[in-house]
């Protein structure tokens, strides 16, 4: 199931999702909604939103996400890490986004007080350029890091709590 919300979300970060966004909507997310849904659930519900108010054909997400609440930032930038990581890895972020937004997911990371992966991602940065052969054994460490020992919980878990802490911000009626 979660791979599966992993594989939709990723959708959205993509110029598909900028074609076909109008098939979604927009869904109510309060202090009492969020309580009652899982942690998946509203992390994808609260991302979705804020995914849907980006600008249709736009490829500067970076920009348009400047135009949002640091809250809104920290779960969108986190968001995107953490469904590429487990949909393929550190690579397939790389692979994905290059060093584009290394230091917005660094901050964000610490935001959430991930600190110790926020470290372990900005040691990784300047990887991003190299083959992978030369940094497979890295992004695995990586990878294992992420999954194992920095993930006491999953990163919806921990998101779950940001936006309930920051409910004013994510509240869509």
């Amino acid at each position: 199931m979660r791979i599966l919300i992993s594989v939709v979300l990723c959708l959205f970060t993509s110029q598909v999702f900028c074609q076909t966004k109008s098939m979604y909507k927009t869904e109510s997310i309060n202090k009492e909604i969020a309580d009652s849904l899982k942690s998946y659930e509203l992390t994808n519900r609260a991302f979705t939103n804020i995914a849907l108010t980006l600008t249709k054909g736009n490829n500067d997400l970076k920009s348009q996400l400047a135009n949002k609440s640091i809250e809104e930032r920290t779960l969108y930038y986190v968001t995107i890490l953490d469904l590429q990581v487990l949909n393929g890895g550190i690579y397939q972020f790389f692979s994905n986004y290059g060093n584009q937004y290394n230091s917005e997911i660094i901050n964000a990371l610490e935001t959430i007080e991930r600190t110790k992966l926020a470290t372990s991602f900005k040691e990784l940065c300047p990887f991003a350029t190299k083959e992978f052969e030369q940094v497979k054994n890295d992004y695995k460490k990586f990878d294992k890091f992420y999954y194992e020992n920095d993930m006491k919980k999953s990163m919806d878990e921990y998101l779950k709590e940001y936006i309930i802490a920051n409910i004013v911000i994510f509240e869509i009626n």
